[in-house]
């Protein structure tokens, strides 16, 4: 976006739309880029303000549901294993988080807070229109999941003012969640047969996307967050509830159990049914479950053993969180960037992964253009079903770009070399980078 201008069309290449997500997240980090400069610290930053504003309306949500706990609240949902190794991706998930708790504030303070009513009906329309932006249609799960839970705990707000629903806060929702979708798809013939068919439904009943369809998928994506997400606070919160007296200081709230009880097992059940599942799915569900464990566990804190236990936990993340950091693995695009740089003859302007899986990160480390390559001999789909994104070598080859670099694993040499030869074009081999070898196919280096 930054390199182009085009803030409308999220695209993985110039020549390759990217319309899986909306472009809210893309907006956040390409803004903050271009306000700080191009590092890390940069497209890392919408997240670690989102953590911070969700736990901030977590504390502020238990100030209703969970009255003297509200520094409790923050604090298991700040340390909690879940929340905390989220705000360390840089996806949509821990944005998506902070909106739809921001929708749930709304609604808890219509239902049993002080808050003027206008100001509460926009935060949760509000909150559920920038969750749509998002991530679509997922990001209302957790949203019905809201409503239904306050349709069921109705008497808890009698008083009819207090309604959830009002012209300004639905035109607020309609703007956010439809507006550029309703741009993009009065502009881009067959994006809404896309998303409807192969965003929606073939996400929820398929399982073309290979993300841990079928019940095994169920167990690897979702059985360790359900256990370790909200660590180390389930266990202790099941210790307490299991002496069946609730914590000093820690006051009731009508409804308060059942409204939190749904909030989280609707969303849940729907994002269990689906067949494309990744475990940072659930994390907008973090905040009922840590509401939930708060109101159990009690304040935090307020001796000299618990303020230890907390600090030792906090040191643990961050330590956690400094070795993540500087250890390699075979998707860190850092690592590859920088092997690339000791080969590389010049700065590149595109470099190309010959059938094989981009990493486009190197996007951001290389600050060049990332792309994937089909051979016509070849007969191996690399590009998921559902969104091609490959481009062939002949047509790639009719672009006179220069500083192009392409990555070749080795098996494929040899039909790369064969369709060069017939295409007319020859290429240099400039050495190997993990399973890659490096060819230069370009007219010169740029500028």
């Amino acid at each position: 976006m930054l390199r182009s201008g085009d803030f409308l069309n999220p695209r993985l290449h110039p020549e390759v739309p990217h319309f899986t997500k909306p472009p809210l997240t893309y907006w956040t980090v390409a803004g903050s880029i271009g306000l700080l400069g191009h590092f890390e610290g940069a497209a890392r930053l919408p997240n670690s303000l989102a953590l911070f504003g969700t736990i901030l309306l977590i504390a502020g949500m238990a100030r209703r549901l969970a009255p003297g706990c509200e520094r409790t609240a923050g604090i298991v949902y700040a340390t909690s294993l879940l929340p905390f190794v989220a705000a360390n991706i840089v996806t949509t998930d821990t944005l998506l988080a902070l909106f739809t708790t921001l929708g749930a504030w709304g609604l808890v303070e219509l239902r049993w807070g002080l808050a003027h009513p206008a100001l509460a009906r926009l935060a949760l329309w509000g909150g559920f229109g920038a969750a749509f932006l998002t991530k679509g249609l997922p990001g209302l799960l957790p949203a019905a999941g809201l409503l239904i839970a306050a349709a069921a705990t109705r008497e808890a707000a009698p008083d009819r003012s207090r309604r959830p629903y009002s012209l300004k806060a639905c035109a607020l929702f309609l703007l956010l969640a439809f507006g550029w979708y309703g741009l993009e798809i009065w502009r881009q013939p067959g994006l809404l047969d896309y998303l409807l068919g192969k965003e929606v439904a073939g996400r929820i009943g398929s399982a073309e996307f290979d993300r841990h369809a079928g019940l095994a998928g169920w167990f690897e994506a979702y059985g360790p967050v359900l256990l370790a997400g909200l660590l180390p606070w389930w266990p202790l919160a099941v210790f307490r509830a299991r002496r069946g007296q609730r914590p000093a200081g820690c006051a009731a709230a009508p409804g308060a159990d059942r409204f939190l009880a749904i909030w989280l097992l609707v969303p849940l059940a729907v994002f269990s049914l689906a067949q494309s599942r990744l475990p940072l799915y659930l994390l907008p569900l973090a905040a009922p479950a840590a509401l939930l464990a708060t109101r159990r566990i009690g304040p935090l804190g307020r001796d000299l053993r618990g303020r230890l236990a907390v600090l030792a936990w906090v040191a643990l993340l961050l330590t956690v969180k400094l070795y993540s950091g500087s250890h390699e693995t075979n998707r860190d695009g850092r690592a590859l960037a920088a092997k690339l740089r000791s080969q590389l003859p010049y700065p590149p302007y595109e470099v190309l992964f010959v059938e094989d899986s981009p990493r486009y990160t190197l996007s951001f480390y290389l600050d060049c253009e990332i792309e994937e390559i089909d051979l016509a001999t070849v007969d191996r789909q690399r590009s998921p079903a559902y969104r091609p994104v490959a481009e062939p070598l002949a047509a790639e080859l009719l672009d006179p770009e220069p500083a192009r670099f392409f990555l070749v694993p080795r098996w494929a040499a040899g039909p790369f070399a064969s369709e060069l030869a017939a295409l007319g074009a020859t290429s240099r081999r400039l050495g190997e980078v993990d399973r890659w070898a490096i060819h230069l196919v370009d007219s010169g280096p740029p500028g």
